[in-house]
């Protein structure tokens, strides 16, 4: 990809009756292509490793999508003044109480921008939901083990999948449980002029559907928008298709004109696409989103401390292990001494042996102890970039250090100098620190040696 993507991998969820569907997208160009597709029927969870975000989505990100049912949803057309993109959210909440079905503080709402020939005013969808339910909804996929960044509504991408394709009414039937509902768009010069998502009843639906119909065609008439009889546009197919056509022949003299929805994937590739473009309100209330990002620095914490305890007691057994094999070498060397002192060659052979294997390990201690008490005397701000151990008896050390603390350098030396081991003095002698300021990273490189005090007697 040429520039940065919002994200890496888009997961959208559907909740159906059955069970609930995933796919997951990535971005490719101005589109999205399908990675893969779940669904998990009945109690089935949906699977954790594709939703779950972790330490790699710290690097390749995940968008978790969730479609809301339209049940509790009010959608709306809302016309305002032409004014910067960024203003609008503000106007809405001016005429959100006006406008929403609800008092303001039991909803979440959101909106979306539509396209018009004229630039004299901004029309934009509102999308309005009622906040017990987003709450309801968001609870039944937590309990999933999915924690959404964005919920949407799947009619909206229908919708604008459908402009441009002429004017008239649009019906976007579908079935829920043992309702129907219905989005009905009226479209006039190309662009949207009235928007309802309506629930419709078993039975009866046709008459509401007629009333409704005729109250927009009222209201369209006397602002001006509808000139005539509206061509009727009828997205379904199959057993819908068959029950709403005979109705819309009723309500108009027109052909209707059937049209084949889009497939779940495809209208979920829709709404992947709409979801790269990041959106001023979010139907996902603020503090929901707060919180289930909480949760996941809190996971990414939690998993970063198990790693470090696991190794910091991987490196305690493997140091006490490493201890234990130190002292059944020096017991066999012992041994192996006590039993070749038959004579006195092989007892100065032996001791000569022992006294090199005591005088390494002296001397590995003389490093062990060197290290930690560089690590334990370094002051804060001040780094050791490399620690060297020449022949057991010079400790060399290199590091960087802030410019503006050139006395800690003088303080860790001393502090050094002082540094004892068995009640010994671990140095005889340091050095005085070479400092040299370093323009490309603006801190100062410092070096020093040290000379250990009878090395060959640490322990």
């Amino acid at each position: 990809m040429s520039k940065k993507e919002p994200w890496q991998f888009c997961n959208l969820v559907r909740e159906g009756e059955a069970g609930r569907k995933l796919w997951q997208f990535r971005p490719r160009g101005v589109t999205c292509v399908l990675a893969r597709e779940h669904e998990a029927v009945g109690s089935e969870r949906l699977p954790a490793k594709i939703s779950t975000k972790d330490f790699q989505s710290l690097f390749q990100k995940k968008l978790n999508v969730a479609w809301l049912p339209p049940s509790d949803v009010f959608l709306s057309v809302v016309e305002l003044p032409t004014v910067d993109p960024a203003e609008l959210q503000g106007m809405l909440e001016l005429q959100l109480e006006k406008l929403s079905p609800l008092p303001a503080a039991q909803t979440s709402w959101t909106y979306v921008p539509l396209p018009r020939r004229e630039s004299t005013s901004t029309r934009v969808l509102l999308v309005v939901a009622a906040r017990n339910a987003v709450e309801a909804f968001l609870g039944r996929l937590e309990a999933e083990g999915f924690l959404a960044d964005r919920l949407e509504l799947p009619q909206i991408d229908e919708l604008l999948a459908c402009l441009g394709q002429g004017d008239g009414v649009w019906f976007f039937p579908r079935r829920a449980k043992d309702r129907f509902f219905a989005l009905v768009a009226w479209l006039a010069g190309g662009e949207v002029r009235h928007v309802g998502l309506t629930l419709l009843p078993e039975s009866g639906w046709q008459e509401v559907v007629k009333a409704q119909f005729r109250q927009v065609v009222w209201a369209g008439e006397l602002d001006g928008w509808l000139a005539g009889e509206p061509e009727a546009h009828l997205v379904a197919d199959g057993e819908l298709a068959a029950e709403f056509e005979p109705a819309l022949r009723e309500i108009t003299s027109r052909p209707v004109d059937l049209r084949p929805p889009q497939t779940e994937p495809a209208l979920a590739m829709l709404t992947a696409v709409r979801a790269r473009v990041n959106q001023p309100v979010a139907l996902l209330p603020a503090e929901i989103a707060t919180r289930y990002r909480q949760v996941f620095v809190d996971r990414l914490w939690m998993r970063a401390l198990g790693a470090i305890v696991m190794v910091y007691l991987l490196g305690v057994l493997g140091y006490f292990a490493a201890i234990e094999w130190a002292k059944h070498q020096q017991a066999g060397v012992k041994q192996t001494h006590r039993s070749a002192a038959q004579t006195y060659t092989n007892t100065l052979q032996l001791a000569q042996r022992v006294k090199i294997l005591q005088n390494q390990m002296n001397l590995k201690f003389a490093a062990l102890d060197s290290f930690k008490a560089a690590a334990e005397k370094l002051p804060e701000g001040l780094t050791i970039n490399s620690f060297s151990f020449e022949r057991g008896v010079k400790v060399q050390l290199f590091g960087a250090a802030p410019q503006a603390e050139p006395g800690k350098i003088t303080t860790f030396v001393g502090e050094l100098q002082a540094a004892e081991s068995n009640g010994r003095r671990l140095f005889s002698a340091l050095s005085s620190p070479t400092i040299v300021a370093d323009p490309a990273t603006g801190q100062n490189r410092w070096n020093f040696e040290c000379a250990l005090a009878n090395p060959e007697q640490q322990k």
